[in-house]
């Protein structure tokens, strides 16, 4: 082979190279063009034929809250939640299978054959770990072979939706965790016995569920009850947020309270977007709200509960009273016509076994001393009429010798008249308030108050 020859096929070689080169460069920026593209396109939801694996995340149209995958403190395990996007420190306020923790990184949430979302560990057998058991069937759908997506929304719902009718089979707004969110519900629905309510998170290290519930409680009129276990442990009020200052309650958001043949729930809403807020249930036992303004870089705690030592539930017992304003004194005394159970125990400051009537007598003379300013009993033993005027209601429960004490409320959503049989249990004063109550005596009694 001659020079010339050898110098074209040294070209020719050149040339493959260079092709070659080139086209590695394209493949390359494709690749890394189609990464980028779907970086800086997040997708919102997943359909029947998609999933999201550990290290991928969902995030809602207007990237204010992700799913995905994250370790809670320093635990290892892994837990499919919802945080806030722009929160560095991912503050989770939705865990699905909090008391079903994946132990490495193989999980995949996805969406199964009959409409329901599913979470498996590939390297556990792909056993379901959770499920959302929305109980929709193939046959029941409109369509012969249904399509369903989970879709984040930017509420920090997920919602799961048949996607010919656009009807939701299931939300994660229904099986609330430890965070309520604005539109969230609590309460019950009535006719099917369905409840929406917090639990607490069983340490900082785990989402597990905890031993504190936050719940309403819908007998006499409805209230929101912190339980530890099956314990009534603080009572917030019976509506939204009659023990906490009002200005909090009613400068930015808004609160719905329903009681009909349907349900008894509360919902509350932002009247300012700049504003995102969350209410959480401590595994300590504690109601916090924070609150996110845009010019600020984190969450600031706005209230918490309980706070003193009269806001524990019953803490001076029934027919007792707790003044958290006595300082250096026993915070707890009897109502007005009342004296210590066990007067031994009272004296040593234990006030569990609270107060009993010096004197009974019914329709004998007595009256009603108006105790000012408090935090009334607990008013699942209070009975609501919203048609009886001052009057009426004081005459009403003059007439029944069951009947403790009475109120007239002016505070939507629950207007009118208020009395309590039974006992009075958690009255304490309230000095932000403007609720009074007014207390049956006998007339011996009243005599002694008014001489």
């Amino acid at each position: 082979m001659d020079h010339t020859s050898s110098l074209g096929l040294s070209r020719i070689s050149l040339q493959n190279m260079f092709m070659n080169f080139t086209k590695g460069l394209i493949v390359t920026a494709l690749v890394q063009f189609v990464l980028l593209i779907r970086c800086c396109n997040s997708i919102d939801s997943i359909t029947t034929d998609q999933a999201i694996r550990d290290g991928e995340v969902l995030v809602s149209n207007g990237e204010v809250f992700e799913l995905g995958f994250f370790s809670p403190g320093k635990s290892t395990n892994r837990y499919v939640g919802i945080w806030y996007k722009r929160d560095k420190e991912k503050t989770v306020v939705w865990v699905a299978n909090r008391d079903d923790p994946i132990n490495e990184t193989s999980g995949v949430l996805s969406i199964g054959a009959h409409g329901n979302l599913i979470l498996y560990a590939r390297n556990q057998s792909n056993i379901t770990l959770w499920s959302t058991k929305s109980n929709v069937s193939i046959s029941s759908s409109s369509t012969p072979d249904p399509k369903y997506k989970a879709q984040l929304l930017d509420t920090g719902n997920l919602v799961l939706v048949e996607q010919d009718n656009q009807k939701v089979t299931w939300q994660s707004f229904d099986y609330l965790t430890h965070t309520v969110l604005p539109l969230m519900k609590l309460g019950i629905n009535k006719r099917t016995g369905f409840k929406w309510f917090l639990t607490s998170w069983k340490s900082e290290d785990d989402p597990g569920t905890g031993s504190y519930t936050y719940a309403i409680d819908p007998n006499g009129a409805p209230q929101i009850i912190l339980y530890n276990g099956n314990v009534r442990y603080w009572r917030t009020g019976r509506w939204w947020w009659s023990d906490v200052p009002v200005v909090l309650a009613t400068s930015f958001s808004n609160s719905t309270f329903l009681n009909n043949q349907d349900e008894v729930t509360v919902t509350w809403d932002l009247l300012n977007s700049s504003i995102s807020t969350r209410i959480v249930v401590d595994y300590s036992g504690t109601i916090q709200q924070f609150n996110w303004y845009e010019q600020d870089l984190g969450w600031n705690q706005i209230w918490s509960g309980p706070t003193d030592r009269c806001d524990y539930y019953g803490r001076c017992g029934a027919f007792g009273y707790c003044d958290s304003e006595s300082i250096n004194v026993f915070e707890c005394k009897c109502l007005p016509g009342f004296q210590p159970k066990l007067p031994d125990e009272w004296n040593m400051r234990n006030a569990s076994s609270g107060c009993v009537r010096k004197l009974k007598s019914c329709k004998n003379g007595e009256g009603f001393i108006k105790l000012v300013k408090v935090m009334v009993p607990d008013t699942s033993w209070a009975r609501v009429d919203m048609n009886l005027s001052w009057k009426a209601c004081e005459q009403q429960c003059l007439r029944d010798c069951s009947c403790l004490a009475y109120t007239i409320s002016s505070n939507a959503p629950i207007i009118g008249c208020m009395t309590w049989y039974g006992k009075l249990v958690d009255t304490k004063n309230f000095a932000d308030g403007d609720q009074d109550l007014y207390l049956r005596v006998d007339a011996l009694e009243l005599g002694i108050l008014f001489y």
